[in-house]
Parts: structure tokens; C-alpha cells; sequence
């Protein structure tokens, strides 16, 4: 679950404005003191649900029940909503066909059902891949809603479960060989 990091952006930086610090924010979230300050700055657009959860820790219930209006979406880092895309592939199929269009995208065309009907999110690269063809690479950045879609990982305040459990493999796998070396 991706929540939108507007409002969270805007009272963290009313906390900040009002003596709360840079460093409780990073404890509470357990995140870097440049990933913060990245969230503070305006250049993420997106929070994980498990960041939001902690950085609602830190207000009131009154600016915590306000925060838990931003909008969120039922996706992980790395996807958007099949609703984005959705009206691109229904447009061509009533033009060119289910078949011709699968062919056009190069995906067959259960997949291309599945982002109609059954998925909630798709991988940005498919997403891409689909807008590219279909509409091509400005559709983007032609409204604002669209335009914030347009990220990479690097724009979502915390991590996703893989990405964890990644990077929980690295840090294990150096832990074991530095205890291999000492040994």
C-alpha cells in the first residue's frame, strides 16, 4: 500500500517549524537522516503504509486522523494502479482489437485481461511499456496525476517487503563472510 506523501510532508515540516527535530523523525522511522529530508523537501511522492503508520506516531490523534485522509493506493513500490493504464488498452481494443493489440504490445492476452479486471497494480515497466505504444512517452507528464506516477523506487519514503528482505540477504551474506575471515 503506497499512501500519497503530501500530507505527511506538510506536518512533518509544521513539526519541524515548531521545534520538534530532524532526529526523532529518523528513530521513529527508522530511516536515513537524507531519506527524511528527502520526505521534508517535497522529493518523494509516495510513503509505504509501515512509514506512514510510524510517522503518525509522532502527532496527535487529531493530525494523525488527518494524515489517514492522504490518498493511498493498493499497490507496492515499483507498480501503479491498473486503473491508470486501464483506458489506454480499453481504447485499443475497441480500435485495433484484443489480439492485434496484445501483438502490438508484445504481451499476450491474458495478461493484458488481467490489467483490466483482475489486478489492482503493474509493474511500472509494463505499465511504461503499454503507455509508450499506445500513447506515447509525453502522456506522462501531461497531467498532474499521471506525472506522479512517473518514478522510480527512489521516490516512495521506505521500502518494500523484497526490497527488505534483499537487502536483509546482503547484510547477512557480509556479516558471514567477515566471520568466515575471522575464523
Amino acid at each position: 500500500m503506497l499512501v500519497e506523501a503530501r500530507r505527511y510532508r506538510l506536518a512533518l515540516r509544521a513539526y519541524l517549524r515548531n521545534g520538534g527535530s530532524v532526529s526523532k523523525v529518523t528513530q521513529t522511522t527508522i530511516s536515513s537522516r537524507a531519506s527524511v529530508q528527502s520526505l521534508i523537501d517535497g522529493r518523494l511522492a509516495f510513503v509505504t503504509q509501515g512509514k506512514a503508520r510510524k510517522i503518525e506516531s509522532i502527532f496527535s490523534e487529531r493530525v494523525q486522523e488527518w494524515l489517514r485522509e492522504s490518498a493511498s493506493h493498493d499497490v507496492v513500490v515499483g507498480q501503479v494502479p491498473t486503473a491508470l493504464v486501464a483506458p489506454l488498452v480499453c481504447d485499443a481494443f475497441a480500435r485495433y482489437g484484443r489480439t492485434a493489440t496484445a501483438q502490438l504490445l508484445g504481451t499476450p492476452e491474458r495478461q493484458l485481461f488481467a490489467v483490466l479486471m483482475e489486478r489492482k497494480g503493474i509493474r511500472f515497466e509494463a505499465a511504461d511499456r503499454i503507455v509508450a505504444v499506445l500513447a506515447g512517452p509525453t502522456w506522462w507528464i501531461e497531467n498532474a496525476e499521471r506525472a506522479m506516477w512517473y518514478w522510480s523506487d527512489e521516490r516512495v519514503f521506505g521500502k518494500s517487503s523484497s526490497q527488505r528482505a534483499a537487502t536483509n540477504r546482503k547484510a547477512h551474506a557480509r556479516w558471514r563472510k567477515k566471520a568466515l575471515v575471522a575464523a
